[in-house]
């Protein structure tokens, strides 16, 4: 299998080639490669800071199916087995989930860097969190699962006349749930970390349910956009290439500065610093609204021994627009 992609850092292409036998159900994204081959389960990307390629070959029990790329997350099954794995550009490897075998796995979908299913009576939802270096799960059992959905970085579902909704808060390192009386739920939506329903014998009752990042709970409106991002390596000498982590919710659009001049509109990209300096690096996220808000970072270039894989979330400033 050869790979190419366009490494920005030395301004041309470069690839690999990977000995796979026959691949087969070929998926791409998010700057990751993903395929089969046989019992094979393949992993590759390139880490732009690094400057190389990483691949990774997973041996299963038996073939593998169902394969998916979204959001720098890699699914599939074996079986009534959910398997799931991430790089992480801190440890500069792949980091594979546990493997949850618990019927077979319904609407089983990423969205915006959360992985989720259900198996009819209980909800799982994973997500990588880069400053703990781990996988972050939850399993909700509820009962009959009705209907189910999640978007930015919400997942919600309906059972048993209530709405559950739950969100992953990486400034308090776990899931925070939430579960509403709502009746019978003729229409559920979820967008933007905000979950939406109607209900009522004649659809004429609506409900809201938003997380507050402030204060770390469920509230009956709009979930804000939240800035949040891990920076690695936190200091260097120059020139410094750069990990952003993206790990904000609720928002619908996204901005970097570097502080150098330097900007980006991807979600989680690399940047070189040239030259010395305290440069203060900035994520700024939109939300619903006029809603505009900003987190400040400083990245100390040549000031201080850097230290190998550090990742550090220490932020001077959040500021609300």
């Amino acid at each position: 299998m050869s790979c190419r992609v366009y490494d920005s850092f030395k301004r041309k292409w470069v690839g690999t080639e990977v000995d796979s036998g026959t691949p087969s159900s070929l998926v791409g994204g998010s700057g990751i490669v993903s395929w089969f081959s046989g019992r094979y389960v393949h992993l590759v990307v390139y880490d732009c800071v690094r400057a190389k390629w990483v691949a990774e070959r997973l041996s299963m029990d038996e073939a593998p199916s169902g394969l998916l790329v979204r959001d720098g997350i890699v699914t599939w099954q074996v079986g009534a087995t959910v398997h799931y794995a991430v790089y992480d550009p801190v440890a500069g490897k792949w980091k594979d989930g546990d493997r949850f075998s618990e019927g077979p796995a319904r609407e089983l979908g990423i969205a915006d860097g959360v992985l989720s299913w259900h198996n009819g009576r209980a909800v799982f939802m994973r997500i990588y969190d880069p400053m703990l270096g781990e996988w972050r799960g939850q399993k909700i059992t509820t009962g009959e699962v009705e209907q189910f959905g999640s978007d930015g970085g919400t997942v919600a579902w309906t059972a048993f006349l209530k709405v559950y909704s739950n969100i992953y808060d990486p400034a308090r390192e776990k899931w925070v749930s939430d579960e509403e009386s709502a009746g019978v739920v003729s229409g559920l939506m979820v967008s933007n970390g905000t979950v939406c329903w109607i209900s009522g014998v004649n659809s004429e009752d609506e409900g809201i349910r938003g997380y507050d990042p402030r204060e770390g709970r469920w509230r009956s409106h709009a979930t804000p956009a939240f800035p949040y991002f891990a920076v690695s390596p936190r200091y260097g000498d120059a020139p410094l290439k750069v990990h952003f982590i993206d790990m904000s919710f609720g928002a619908t659009g996204a901005g970097w500065e570097f502080g150098d001049g330097g900007a980006s509109f991807r979600r989680s990209p690399g940047h070189v610093y040239l030259d010395e300096g305290a440069w203060i690096a900035r994520l700024t996220v939109t939300g619903l609204g006029d809603q505009v808000e900003t987190r400040a970072m400083t990245v100390p270039v040549g000031l201080l021994e850097p230290e190998v894989g550090e990742v550090i979330a220490d932020f001077e400033s959040l500021e609300f627009g």
